[in-house]
């Protein structure tokens, strides 16, 4: 199953919907990226207003929020005409958001890395972003988002850098797919759908986690552009 798309044309998001015939509700998954048109927000936003509840992937802890700041920058460079995806127009659905921060010892884990480790990751992080910023293309983006979900899915990781996936990557899986389970053991509300709306990073373990731990099967798929070249 696809989650991003890149070609010579733009960037895709699949929003993928998931049904059991053992299941009252389906799970609607929209794979996230920090910068988009405005046109993708809001096409995910009106889509979410089909869902009783929607879980929202937050960023929680000063380590997180500094390790994601960069991608502030993109939203402000006239040159790419992107905006942050903290603009999504949620008004409409706001009371049935609920934000899932990252885990409250993120910070430790963070801590526990190699001092190496967590000093080159900020550095070339920011270095990379105001780069983008200021010489960067949506072409160039574009091939950034690429890389992010090959390394993100382990196909390109370092050995070094293993640890960091698990840190950042696999334990907001797991923290994700626990908050949906506790909400698939609820009754169903009206619509019969909840919404997730994470990093499309996220998006594979919890498709894997639908289909093996809840006999989940993809009914439906649209893809939305993030933004063309």
């Amino acid at each position: 199953m696809q989650i991003l798309e890149s070609s010579s044309f733009g960037v895709r998001s699949a929003i993928w919907t998931l049904a059991s015939p053992d299941a009252a509700r389906t799970v609607m998954l929209c794979p996230m990226v920090h910068v988009a048109e405005r046109g993708f927000y809001d096409a995910v936003a009106e889509r979410l207003d089909g869902c009783d509840t929607i879980l929202l992937e937050g960023v929680g802890g000063r380590t997180a929020a500094r390790l994601s700041r960069g991608y502030g920058q993109l939203a402000r460079a006239p040159r790419l005409g992107l905006v942050s995806q903290r603009e999504m127009p949620l008004e409409a659905v706001r009371d049935r958001i609920i934000r899932l921060e990252a885990d409250a010892d993120f910070d430790a884990q963070w801590r526990g890395l190699p001092w190496a480790i967590r000093s080159f990751l900020p550095i070339v992080s920011h270095g990379y972003f105001t780069y983008l910023r200021h010489f960067g293309t949506r072409a160039m983006l574009a091939r950034h988002l690429e890389v992010e979900l090959l390394a993100a899915r382990g196909d390109i990781l370092d050995e070094t850098f293993k640890d960091v996936d698990t840190v950042i990557l696999d334990r907001r899986d797991a923290h994700l797919c626990a908050a949906l389970d506790e909400h698939l053991a609820q009754p169903a509300g009206p619509r019969g759908c909840i919404g997730v709306v994470y990093g499309a990073a996220h998006i594979p373990a919890v498709i894997r986690h639908l289909i093996k731990g809840h006999g989940y099967t993809p009914a439906q798929g649209d893809w939305l552009t993030v933004f063309s070249l």
